[in-house]
């Protein structure tokens, strides 16, 4: 049961396997529906960014080079949203946001992959997590 008036992020947590490809480009899509309102946002889940990077520092990016993985630097790009490493090799990426009034309701999360083939996505979850608690009242 969600709280009401508070506004949430929702975070796709994941790991790249170990023969990984078809992540980086072309950018995934994500889609965040709640109550019949729908947001968009491209995503790169082969980027990701660490704790302690600088805002204007660049995502770096997982290769896979025949049977070893490599790390690359990105260039920066506008509007793409990129994971953030977590501990143990787990990483998040923001999903979306969103407010409930009444608490209750539907939401709809999907990730699009373009046609590409991809392999060695292993997704742990969803979280939905409180950003912060609205008066009652206020939006």
């Amino acid at each position: 049961m969600l709280s009401q008036n508070t506004t949430y992020m929702a975070y796709m947590v994941f790991m790249l396997g170990d023969r990984f490809y078809g992540l980086d480009f072309p950018f995934q899509e994500a889609s965040f529906s709640v109550a019949g309102r729908e947001s968009r946002r491209q995503v790169c889940l082969q980027g990701y960014v660490e704790d302690g990077d600088a805002a204007d520092d660049p995502p770096r990016k997982h290769i896979l080079q025949g049977y070893q993985s490599r790390r690359d630097t990105i260039p920066p790009v506008d509007d793409v949203q990129f994971p953030r490493k977590k501990t143990h090799g787990w990483m998040e990426v923001e999903l979306g946001e969103f407010h409930t009034e009444e608490g209750d309701g539907e939401i709809s999360i999907s990730l699009i992959q373009p046609a590409h083939g991809k392999s060695g996505l292993i997704v742990w979850g969803i979280e939905l997590r409180s950003k912060q608690q609205m008066p009652a009242g206020q939006k």
